[in-house]
């Protein structure tokens, strides 16, 4: 598949969800990973982080997106991205990230984003895994 097939893929998408869900000033969706880069293959899959401060819309929102690509048969990695500082945002996912579905970025973002650049650098999950592999060691 090529990159214009692959973006017009992203781009059908998009016009699904934000038709399906017109509020697009309270969700975002990011795609991320190798999908929109020259690091595709051929089995590779999607990779896309579904965020609102909406829990409910956010479920609603990465369900849709799940059953979107099952339809097409492509391969796909959905992601709620959460604030909660149990379960780590993968910062790459929104610093990184190859497209928006939305403009939506809203201050909790943004300083959640801030917090654990600042407590554990581009990486919270790797940090975490380091500071309990010293815990029992």
């Amino acid at each position: 598949m090529t990159y214009s097939e692959r973006l017009k893929i992203v781009e059908d998408f998009k016009a699904a969800v934000t038709q399906k869900f017109q509020m697009v000033d309270q969700y975002n969706i990011l795609v991320f990973g190798s999908f929109l880069t020259d690091r595709y293959r051929s089995r590779s899959d999607i990779d896309l982080g579904v965020f609102s401060l909406s829990p409910a819309l956010g479920f609603r929102i990465y369900s849709f997106t799940k059953d979107y690509f099952d339809q097409l048969g492509i391969e796909n990695d959905v992601i709620r991205m959460r604030l909660l500082n149990s379960q780590f945002i993968n910062l790459p996912i929104v610093l990184e990230q190859k497209y928006a579905v939305t403009d939506y970025c809203p201050a909790e973002l943004i300083d959640y984003v801030k917090m654990m650049l600042a407590e554990y650098g581009n990486n919270p999950q790797a940090e975490m895994v380091k500071k309990m592999r010293l815990e029992v060691v």
